[in-house]
């Protein structure tokens, strides 16, 4: 089941401290919301958070489930050109602020993770 919420990521980890710590916590939050009865509408990723669906990254499988599960991922493109990733994309689709800006306006709730 889909609910209209959105997760915003920011960050390739999930909260302050250890680098390697906070790589894993994303990657089992991902793993976790994949396996979720209720997914999002929506994952935006931006900064750091666009490295998650880099070629080779081991949270791409649980990515590209969600997206199968009909949850649209879309990656800021500013941020992929920034980081140089843009041709390592593996999972979802490019995007921009502005979308992000009217999807996160007409979500009823927006969870941000980084």
């Amino acid at each position: 089941m889909q609910k209209n919420y959105v997760v915003l990521i920011t960050s390739k980890t999930l909260g302050d401290g250890a680098v390697e710590l906070g790589e894993k916590l994303m990657s089992n939050y991902l793993i976790a919301l994949s396996e979720g009865e209720v997914l999002p509408s929506h994952i935006l990723l931006i900064n750091t958070g666009v490295e998650l669906v880099k070629q080779g990254e081991k949270t791409v499988n649980s990515i590209k489930m969600l997206a199968d599960n009909g949850v649209t991922v879309l990656t800021c493109g500013t941020c992929l050109d920034y980081y140089q990733l843009k041709e390592q994309l593996a999972v979802g689709q490019v995007s921009n602020i502005y979308s992000f800006r009217d999807i996160m306006a007409d979500a009823d709730n927006v969870i941000t993770l980084g």
